[in-house]
């Protein structure tokens, strides 16, 4: 699946319903933004997928980054992890 990230802001409606609580393995996101913001390269970032529950219990998950010219692809896969929150 791919997201893509346009002047800060995420389109997350293609993966609606795909995840679901206690469930593993359910895919590998691509999520593509512009590699320069302004002047600023982003190449040196790194990239964090955090989630929290209601109960405030809060995972990061450190994402892996492909860099290309113009254009970087972050990868996040769906680890049992994040989805093993309890609400």
């Amino acid at each position: 699946m791919q997201l893509h990230i346009y002047k800060k802001r995420l389109d997350t409606i293609p993966m609606k319903h795909l995840i679901t609580q206690g469930e593993t393995g359910v895919d590998r996101i691509a999520i593509s933004l512009q590699r320069y913001y302004g002047k600023l390269d982003l190449a040196g970032l790194s990239f964090v997928m955090t989630g929290t529950a209601e109960n405030r219990e809060t995972i990061n998950e450190t994402l892996e980054n492909i860099v290309s010219e113009t254009v970087i692809s972050v990868i996040w896969v769906i680890k049992n992890l994040l989805l093993n929150i309890q609400a």
